[in-house]
């Protein structure tokens, strides 16, 4: 794809499996880099947590730090998937002073995509609820916000490398007939993520449970929210403590997930750099064929 010129529909479908092969080894040769560039939003994030609990009172205020909450995955995730599709020839600054128009399209995308999946949510279940039966009904609810994220996904990767022409329509056009290869593509590629997924877990309930009154239930479920609550309030510094190791190991596979993204977006598009003037002042320095006499 020509930049700021996308085709109208997909030029090519992507291998499932060697894209997702390719999305955690292109993460993992590239460690020291990820580290570096989830520095400043793993610290922003830990900052928002606390924030956020000490708002548990507050539903308003607690409320817009969730969605506060977003910004350093925004940052992180422009910064990575510029890198990736940039084949790491570029490496963005991931702090707040970095954030760009580029940064905005991508929240904002972010926030209609999240809005369009409820307006999807709350019609499926206004539709089917009178006559099917509710486990139905959540599945159905799951699979078209799915659904509707899929198809929208590729708004993400053009906003972070600033794809001005590309919007939501050209994200629908170019994942027709993809949905189930990016859907099943997303599964391979999380099946590392559950082993860090049953950690985070155990550690969440670990936390809860060792830090509860004597009498609680010790098969304490995750969703008790009202337990997990009443423990974070009793003891914060035990929860910034896994808080932290919580938010660090997520990073392994999210940089893994936006990869992916990265590649089927360049795979199915056909995207490719735009090559600016100083790029080509300096291939035309390093070329003596391209040398003026």
């Amino acid at each position: 794809m020509a930049s700021q010129q996308p085709p109208s529909r997909a030029i090519a479908s992507f291998p499932v499996i060697q894209t997702c092969v390719a999305s955690w080894t292109t993460m993992l040769s590239d460690l020291p880099m990820l580290i570096r560039m989830a520095a400043y939003p793993f610290v922003l994030s830990i900052a928002l947590t606390l924030a956020s609990v000490s708002t548990l009172d507050q539903p308003l205020l607690n409320l817009l730090i969730s969605i506060a909450a977003y910004i350093p995955m925004v940052l992180f995730a422009v910064a990575w998937h510029r890198r990736t599709l940039h084949d790491k020839a570029i490496a963005d600054s991931t702090s707040l002073t970095a954030w760009k128009r580029r940064h905005w399209r991508f929240f904002s995308s972010t926030m209609m995509i999240i809005f369009l999946s409820f307006i999807t949510v709350f019609l499926i279940s206004i539709l089917t609820a009178a006559f099917l039966p509710l486990p139905l009904v959540l599945t159905l609810c799951v699979l078209g916000a799915l659904y509707i994220a899929i198809r929208l996904c590729f708004i993400w990767p053009a906003a972070a490398v600033e794809e001005i022409e590309y919007d939501l329509k050209t994200s629908w056009q170019h994942t027709a007939g993809q949905s189930s290869r990016i859907f099943f593509a997303y599964i391979l590629v999380n099946i590392p993520s559950l082993l860090l997924v049953f950690l985070n877990q155990a550690l969440l309930m670990t936390f809860v449970v060792s830090t509860g009154s004597p009498d609680q239930d010790a098969a304490l479920s995750p969703f008790d929210m009202v337990a997990i609550a009443e423990s974070i309030h009793d003891n914060i510094p035990a929860f910034i403590g896994v808080s932290i190791v919580i938010s660090a190991l997520s990073y392994l596979p999210v940089a893994a997930n936006f990869s992916l993204l990265s590649l089927i977006f360049r795979q199915t598009t056909g995207w490719v750099p735009e090559i600016t003037q100083e790029q080509s002042a300096s291939q035309a320095e390093n070329n003596p064929d391209h040398r003026e006499e």
